[in-house]
């Protein structure tokens, strides 16, 4: 669960307190109610609760932090957010070749062969062991 969060987030801190809310809240329910289905799914459930919260009080916090910003900027930031937050959810094997393209502006030739050479280097580092 820790890692998962930690994914999302990139906040030691944070991700200790979702993490550590998101099992409050499970026990706080299998208390008062034992049946509650799949565990696994229903602590994902609860974690994908706080992670909007999260994301909420981030928006916010951005908005009240900086009250001068035009309100065509902070659509800008906001859409920027959700971005990020999207890419988070890609599979590692998409997630790195996204970064590159969309957000570091590197052509897909450039990106074919930095990937190329980092699966070779990897390669050979597994040989070597």
């Amino acid at each position: 669960m820790y890692q998962y969060c930690f994914l999302h987030i990139h906040d030691k801190e944070c991700t200790e307190d979702i993490t550590q809310e998101t099992v409050t809240k499970f026990f706080e329910v299998l208390m008062k109610n034992s049946d509650i289905g799949k565990i696994q799914s229903y602590l994902y459930s609860i974690f994908g609760n706080l992670l909007k919260n999260y994301y909420k009080k981030k928006k916010d916090l951005l908005t009240k932090q900086m009250p001068e910003i035009s309100e065509n900027r902070l659509i800008e930031i906001e859409i920027r957010l959700d971005i990020e937050q999207a890419v988070d959810r890609l599979p590692e094997e998409i997630k790195e070749t996204a970064i590159f393209f969309f957000f570091q502006e590197i052509k897909q030739k450039e990106i074919v062969d930095l990937l190329n050479r980092r699966s070779k280097e990897s390669s050979v580092e597994y040989s070597a062991i």
